[in-house]
């Protein structure tokens, strides 16, 4: 309570003090604000409060299941598709949960989207790119076309035996309809939602609305690259920025970004990402393409071409990136437009 009544004391001070300065001193003006931070601060449903709430806690919930007969008259095999949440909050709005389905075989998780989720945009991985990396997976498709809805599960040999495997297939092909209408349309309304008038209902991520592949194999990982200069800072609008790191990552899938952490003034630590590309085999060779690059005035980039930067790339074990691809599409020059101003 007592870092509560500071936190009022704080706030009513500088509300006071606002109001002096601008000469307002209207008492309808002042219960307004100080209806306004009480709500934001102490409300339960406040997107301040929700944040914190499923930013520390992301509950399993169990949404549905199927059940699929064996061989013992009174043993089931069981498909369980489970939830985790993740409250996206936007300033003076309400904000959007994001749920993220979990699938279970018997009672034993198989693929959770949300640990998939290295970056937002990339959560379904799909297949390697790469033939040979492709050849050791036994890959049951059930939609051929490329979908932003897709979802790739992984079925790793180290948790479930290829029999397990089988057994999911079999129980999954059975009540396929009915759970990949489940991911489509399930939907919830929250317990902060006001029921009353226009109560905001919610789906699962528009990026696991329908299981595309159940793969037998482990899922694939990332290659992580980092420049052999790591930058210290760049400048973005006359200011300088402290960067923490600087990676290169490529996806299995073909697709690479490049981010750093930036950290302006008090201002927590954010990623941004600087550039895409996709690499490609044009037979056998991998080729990395450049699609866009929107730099700082880096001082990783300084004096150097970017064929050079990205030549100077290599991962943990000292291997560059060119050890692995030949660039394709490049461009000669960096675009150090300053469109992450802050």
């Amino acid at each position: 309570m007592k870092n509560v009544k500071k936190i009022y004391d704080e706030l009513y001070r500088k509300i006071v003090l606002r109001l002096y300065e601008t000469k307002v001193w209207d008492m309808g003006v002042l219960f307004a604000i100080w209806a306004w931070v009480i709500y934001e601060y102490l409300s339960r449903k406040s997107p301040y409060n929700l944040s914190k709430y499923y930013k520390k806690k992301r509950p399993d919930v169990l949404t549905f299941q199927v059940f699929c007969p064996t061989k013992h008259p009174q043993r089931f095999h069981r498909i369980s598709i489970m939830e985790e949440h993740y409250f996206q909050s936007i300033f003076l709005a309400s904000g959007n949960l994001i749920r993220f389905p979990i699938f279970c075989f018997n009672d034993k998780v198989v693929s959770r989207s949300l640990a998939g989720r290295i970056i937002p945009e990339l959560l379904d991985m799909g297949l390697p790119i790469n033939p040979s990396e492709r050849a050791k997976l036994q890959i049951k498709t059930f939609y051929d076309d490329v979908s932003r809805s897709n979802w790739t599960i992984y079925v790793d040999p180290s948790e479930f035996s290829r029999v397990e495997y089988q057994q999911m297939l079999c129980c999954y092909e059975a009540h396929r309809e009915e759970i990949d209408s489940k991911l489509e349309t399930s939907k919830v309304t929250p317990w902060w939602s006001p029921k009353s008038k226009y109560p905001k209902s919610f789906e699962f991520d528009y990026r696991a609305k329908r299981i595309a592949r159940i793969v037998y194999g482990a899922m694939p990982q990332p290659q992580v690259f980092s420049p052999q200069k790591i930058s210290t800072g760049c400048v973005v609008d006359g200011n300088w920025i402290h960067i923490s790191n600087e990676s290169l990552i490529v996806y299995p899938n073909g697709q690479w970004q490049i981010h750093i952490r930036r950290k302006h003034g008090k201002n927590p630590w954010n990623d941004c990402t600087l550039g895409e590309g996709k690499v490609t085999f044009v037979d056998p060779v991998p080729v990395f393409d450049v699609e866009w690059l929107h730099f700082y005035d880096l001082d990783s980039i300084k004096d150097i071409s970017v064929g050079e930067y990205f030549a100077s790339f290599a991962d943990n074990e000292g291997k560059k990136l060119t050890d692995f691809y030949q660039f394709g599409k490049i461009p000669s020059k960096f675009n150090t437009l300053q469109i992450y101003g802050s």
